[in-house]
């Protein structure tokens, strides 16, 4: 015998085991059934004896043994509970239970044993989580890179803010002579040169990386722009810190200087990180809400 979607979601596909549809996760039903429609499936229904329910008794959901059919009304979850026990019909290529694969499904339904970074977008691949599959052992790969990169973020916010107050201070009455009075103009440079460099080697390394990454093999994405924008920003500003003197006089300041970019750096890093963060956590509390679906305890 063999089964197939009653909602004849994959067509004339059919399955050599009971199931779950995969698309609409509804269970299989026998050939002969599935063939003869919805409408004419509640008319059998009607004519023929329930076998485990005589004598006009509703169909067992729960698979509780002595049930009279009354789970039907009494428990919507008790038709859960039965639904996700029944086996994953997985043909194969299909996305296994367990595996990492990168949400935006560039490389298909390919999956990665361990969490990493898709190489072709750069996102931090997910857990893959099957519906009606059997349960994998609790890991919080998403937690963990969700927690990581908030602490990237918050060094990176921590050190961006001052670095943002000194740059553009002087644009703010007030602020601006009081930044004046506390340190000389090439001074304020060096501070802000300072507080960039962990947020750029430290708390972007990871940007730079998948950047490096995606020109390597060529696919180039979001992390190519951005790596190549704010590295080039901050190597100019710290060529400008070092040596301003190699610069023509068009580019300099009244007092020799020349201006730099180090705010604009760190701001942006610092904005893509908390990107970064809210995605993991987003990728988080997804999986953990489709495992808890998966966990359904009766009522």
């Amino acid at each position: 015998m063999r089964y197939q979607c009653p909602m004849g979601c994959e067509g004339p596909k059919t399955y050599v085991q009971p199931g779950k549809c995969l698309v609409c996760g509804m269970k299989l039903v026998p050939v002969k059934e599935a063939d003869s429609g919805p409408t004419s499936n509640r008319d059998a229904d009607a004519d023929t004896e329930d076998p485990e329910h005589p004598a006009g008794g509703h169909a067992c959901v729960c698979g509780a043994p002595g049930c009279d059919g009354t789970c039907v009304a009494n428990c919507q979850c008790s038709f859960q509970e039965l639904n996700l026990a029944l086996p994953m019909v997985a043909p194969a290529g299909k996305m296994s239970a367990g595996g990492y694969a990168c949400p935006m499904h560039c490389e298909g339904d390919k999956t990665y044993p361990a969490p990493n970074d898709c190489p072709v977008c750069g996102m931090h691949l997910v857990q893959v989580v099957v519906f009606g599959g059997p349960l994998v052992p609790e890991q919080d790969a998403e937690t963990a890179a969700f927690r990581k990169m908030r602490r990237r973020f918050v060094l990176a916010a921590a050190l961006a803010a001052p670095v943002l107050v000194l740059s553009m201070g002087e644009l703010v009455p007030g602020l601006g002579q009081i930044i004046v009075n506390l340190m000389a103009a090439k001074t304020n440079l060096f501070f802000q040169l300072g507080l960039s460099v962990p947020v750029v080697l430290i708390a972007a390394a990871f940007i730079f990386a998948k950047g490096y990454q995606s020109v390597k093999t060529w696919k180039l994405n979001m992390f190519t722009l951005i790596a190549l924008g704010t590295g080039v920003a901050w190597t100019y500003s710290l060529v400008a810190t070092f040596v301003p003197d190699i610069f023509p006089l068009a580019l300099r300041r009244a007092d020799g200087l020349v201006p730099v970019y180090f705010e604009a750096t760190v701001i942006i890093i610092t904005l893509v990180i908390l990107g970064q963060m809210l995605e993991l956590l987003a990728h988080a509390k997804t999986n953990s809400a489709i495992k808890e679906l998966l966990n359904l305890a009766g009522c």
